[in-house]
């Protein structure tokens, strides 16, 4: 099997617990074969997001026989149904906080643990494109690295054609998703109509990508090294003056947010808050953003526990400014009695601002919660939803309005 071996450098998994995410697709099996080729024994994790029915259980049973054959070590979990499918569900986003999740899960085990993916150069340049379009900075528009936070792509500098040739002529059989055809999720856009008019046009557009995403991750990891060691003062203080901000490049405005683990949107936040005439504030996570007369200053907002007793007030009129910190409901909006209680594996919320809703494990993950703090975070709801998660998202299902005759204030202390 010398062209499957030749995709891998064994060197480079010298000592290390390798855990590869298996699809069943062509490039995962490929990687597989790949892994087996160096006589490398690594232990396969399968997602079946249960979406396709049939297709779906042949997928995890292709990849049972694959791992038995190998004699290799399986781990199989299924997607709740409920966190893919509903009203207001990004399915493709549900389904990548999940396997997030997973994957961070099995990495956090041990300093050792790596988890291997197939994404490949086509991939790579679905990205650019995806996040240009969504007006990213050099940190998104360089895509996906080699070895980054626990995570293996070693097939970053081959083609999907490859991939398929080597496993044609390896005799590697794999199992096809009739899904990566639809033309109802952005990337099967760009992968199947807008590249391909591209590359008639400029058949070496991928290439041309590819080497720019290569300039802008180098570009993004000097900026990042030299605008940490330039400005530890912001990290330390918790706060940027409103001139140094102004006086920011964008690029730099962008490694600020990243480096404070927030998303590129923040960045449109952050001008909008130092044009605003009045005091304003927003939320990224847990962490409160607000401008004093200076400055924009950031504070995380605590853990909410079972310490924490639900205040419940009727009201008759509504503030001026709402903040998540209090909440104001129709009361006859609200299902059956309100409760605190812990998160749920498949609660989720319809914040106000955003369409659709959102996987409450994954906003507490996103804001930088432990798994264990997630675990133990207490959220309020009625019996039919998520209503608050104090001090960070607030559900518009349930708010009042101006006219609402029974106002309820609900808070913590």
């Amino acid at each position: 099997m010398s062209m499957v071996k030749d995709l891998l450098k064994e060197s480079e998994f010298a000592g290390l617990d390798l855990l590869i995410g298996v699809s069943g697709g062509l490039d995962s099996i490929v990687l597989v074969h790949a892994c087996l080729a160096h006589d490398l024994r690594p232990t396969l994790l399968h997602i079946n997001y249960q979406l396709r029915g049939d297709e779906s259980e042949a997928d995890e049973q292709f990849v049972r026989q694959l791992a038995e054959k190998h004699c290799l070590k399986l781990q199989v979990v299924r997607c709740p149904n409920e966190m893919t499918v509903g009203k207001g569900i990004n399915l493709q986003q549900a389904a990548r906080d999940f396997r997030r999740t997973f994957f961070d899960e099995w990495i956090a085990q041990s300093p050792n643990h790596k988890v291997v993916l197939a994404h490949h150069a086509d991939d790579q340049v679905e990205t650019f494109f995806l996040q240009f379009a969504r007006g990213a900075g050099l940190k998104g528009l360089g895509g996906m690295y080699e070895n980054r936070d626990g995570y293996l792509r070693p097939f970053l500098h081959f083609s999907k054609q490859t991939l398929a040739e080597i496993a044609v002529s390896e005799k590697i059989t794999w199992r096809e998703d009739a899904s990566n055809q639809s033309l109802k999720y952005n990337r099967n856009k760009w992968r199947n109509v807008f590249i391909p008019i591209m590359e008639q046009e400029n058949p070496t557009i991928k290439e041309s990508v590819l080497l720019l995403q290569a300039v802008f991750r180098e570009n993004y990891q000097t900026l990042q090294a030299t605008f940490r060691a330039s400005h530890q003062a912001i990290f330390d203080q918790g706060q940027v003056l409103i001139e140094q901000w102004n006086a920011f490049t964008t690029d730099e405005k962008h490694v600020l947010c990243n480096e404070l683990a927030w998303p590129s949107w923040a960045v449109v936040r952050m001008n909008e808050l130092v044009y605003q005439q009045k005091s304003a504030s927003f939320l990224v996570g847990e962490t409160t953003v607000f401008k004093t007369k200076s400055a924009i200053v950031w504070k995380k907002n605590e853990v909410i526990s079972s310490l924490k007793t639900l205040v419940l007030t009727i009201v008759d009129t509504l503030p001026e400014h709402f903040d998540k910190v209090s909440v104001y409901l129709d009361e006859r909006k609200v299902v059956g009695q309100l409760v605190l209680r812990k998160v749920r594996e498949t609660d989720r919320i319809a914040p106000i601002g955003m369409k659709g809703t959102q996987l409450l494990t994954k906003v507490l993950k996103d804001t930088g919660f432990s798994l264990q703090e997630r675990a133990d975070f207490y959220v309020v709801a009625d019996e039919q939803e998520v209503i608050w998660i104090p001090n960070i998202k607030v559900s518009r299902n349930k708010l009042a309005q101006a006219n609402t005759v029974n106002c309820l204030q609900l808070s913590l202390k």
